[in-house]
């Protein structure tokens, strides 16, 4: 066996799922995303199966947010500060948008019903990780070329202002929705590989597992944003 024969089997034999080095080739979306029944999930992120263990409906609230809230500003791309004072990083084809803080406030970016807001729907589940992830249906989808923003996801929490279970699923269901307001605080950022940041996750068309097509990549989330990598937001 020669030595590019070696090479491939490594590679082959040493990715591994639970690493934000990774890099992901770059999608050319289809007009309209078909779900599949069984798709392999994207490494290092989101999944459509709720918590391993799911928080009971009880625990939910379907009680307005108190007006005495805090809420992030907007900023010039029309969008809501999603992290106040995180600076925008990330790495190219990541699967979202990565924003750097340690502990800060989470806002909702946009207006929208709350689709869950608990722990689980990530891959990074390690002892350094933090799996609280919040789920938005937008109020409003954004158009994006020929393709439209619906979900907003928001991922690595290391609390949450509000426990949801997942409405997708009909045991879970609560009655009434939820809304959340434009700027709405929604719990406060934590860690994944030991990493202080939060994932945010623009994703397309209805479809919110997160298979390729589906969601916008780092880049074009920090275009649609008017964000620069490097950039400091507002307090």
């Amino acid at each position: 066996m020669d030595r590019r024969c070696i090479a491939c089997l490594l590679a082959l034999t040493g990715c591994g799922l639970q690493t934000e080095t990774a890099h992901f080739p770059a999608i050319e979306a289809p007009p309209a995303v078909s779900p599949l029944p069984h798709p392999p999930p994207l490494a290092g992120e989101g999944v459509w199966a709720p918590s391993s263990t799911p928080t009971p409906a009880s625990t939910s609230t379907s009680t307005p947010t108190p007006a005495s809230t805090p809420t992030s500003s907007r900023l010039a791309s029309g969008w809501y500060n999603p992290l106040p004072n995180g600076v925008v990083g990330g790495y190219p084809a990541d699967t979202g948008l990565d924003i750097s803080g340690l502990e800060l406030p989470v806002h909702a970016i946009a207006a929208g019903t709350l689709v869950y807001s608990e722990s689980g729907h990530t891959l990074w589940t390690g002892p350094r990780d933090d799996d609280n992830a919040v789920l938005i249906e937008l109020d409003e989808p954004v158009p994006f070329g020929d393709r439209r923003i619906t979900h907003v996801w928001y991922a690595h929490l290391s609390r949450l202002d509000r426990v949801l279970a997942d409405q997708r699923l009909h045991e879970n269901r609560t009655g009434a929705p939820i809304h959340v307001a434009a700027g709405e605080r929604l719990g406060i950022s934590g860690r994944a590989n030991g990493h202080p940041h939060l994932h945010l996750g623009l994703l397309l068309d209805g479809e919110t597992r997160q298979y390729g097509g589906t969601f916008l990549l780092d880049s074009e989330i920090r275009a649609a944003m008017k964000l620069h990598l490097g950039q400091r937001l507002p307090r």
